[in-house]
């Protein structure tokens, strides 16, 4: 999922941090990590100058999953919205 918010000044959202849990899933499932991997190392950003970096630390249990999203964040803007 990516984040487009132009009216505000972000063209496009530097790191989108609400993708991991599918892509965790999706690493596993098609065997994309070695075995007795349980983590990772996601970056994203660089292109638009705004580099990301997310560390995922994930465990199954049947065919759930359970990730910790790992990072640091920088507070960019505040808006409010009257309905």
């Amino acid at each position: 999922m990516r984040c487009f918010a132009p009216l505000v000044g972000i063209p496009e959202d530097p790191f989108t941090g609400s993708v991991l849990g599918g892509l965790t899933a999706y690493v596993d499932t098609f065997g994309l990590l070695s075995n007795g991997i349980d983590s990772f190392r996601v970056e994203q950003g660089h292109f638009i100058q705004r580099p990301g970096v997310v560390s995922v630390k994930f465990s199954k249990k049947g065919k759930n999953y359970h990730a910790n999203v790992f990072a640091q964040a920088v507070h960019c803007f505040s808006t409010e919205i009257n309905l």
